[in-house]
């Protein structure tokens, strides 16, 4: 099973494991929102659906990497490559929000379209077929990708 660490004196991300790591991350996701449900009775009333929570994940990745030097300028730039599945529900979790004085901006890419200028990219499973290439294409900038697709990291993916 794959882990995802945070190390206490630098904040980067390590992968640790053979599985993916989103859907370890995510398989917590469940019991946090039951936890929450009956232990805040304002929650109740709230309910989040998948992408809901998935966007809040990939809003917080950013504060959990150690971004290169060369990376700290301008907004963090969050890029969906492929059928998006967030609708407007990505804009909504980060709209206002900065880490580190950079705001955040989301950009949405067509399939084979290069995202490479964008810190953290969601590869979307309509991308399966490319995914090798979208990776490839990736290699060498400092991108965080992020996907549901299983066998995302054996394929490469981060």
């Amino acid at each position: 099973m794959d882990l995802l660490t945070q190390s206490s004196w630098r904040g980067t991300i390590e992968r640790r494991g053979k599985a993916g790591w989103l859907p370890a991350l995510l398989a917590r996701v469940p019991f946090l929102l039951a936890f929450g449900v009956f232990w805040n009775p304002v929650l109740v009333a709230q309910t989040a659906n998948e992408y809901e929570v998935k966007a809040a994940f990939l809003y917080k990745f950013a504060s959990f990497v150690e971004w290169p030097d060369g990376e700290v300028q301008g907004p963090i730039c969050i890029g969906v490559l492929g059928e998006d599945p967030f609708g407007r529900v990505l804009d909504e979790v980060v709209k206002g929000k900065s880490f580190n004085g950079r705001d955040f901006v989301i950009r949405r890419f067509a399939g084979g379209q290069n995202p490479g200028r964008c810190q953290i990219v969601f590869i979307s499973a309509s991308e399966k077929k490319r995914l090798r290439s979208n990776l490839d294409r990736l290699r060498g900038s400092s991108v965080l990708t992020v996907s549901e697709m299983p066998g995302f990291c054996q394929s490469g993916g981060m």
